[in-house]
């Protein structure tokens, strides 16, 4: 029994982390988001670290990417 309390626990766990990461606007690279916008980008989930204008999303901190980090 216990072990079947952990594993829906991981389930259920497994369910949420999904939805944080539930993307459906398409990135617009002249709208300024928030920090904590999710946005969809070449079938990637992003979601900005910190308050900025579009931009291209990519490996944090490279080639001027200060805002977006992917989406996990």
């Amino acid at each position: 029994m216990k072990s079947l309390t952990i594993a829906l626990f991981l389930v259920s766990l497994s369910i949420a982390c999904k939805k944080k990461c539930n993307c459906t606007e398409v990135l617009d690279s002249n709208k300024i988001y928030l920090k904590g916008s999710l946005v969809l980008y070449h079938d990637t989930c992003w979601k900005a670290e910190n308050q900025g204008r579009g931009g291209i999303p990519g490996d944090w901190l490279q080639k001027g990417n200060d805002v977006w980090k992917q989406c996990k």
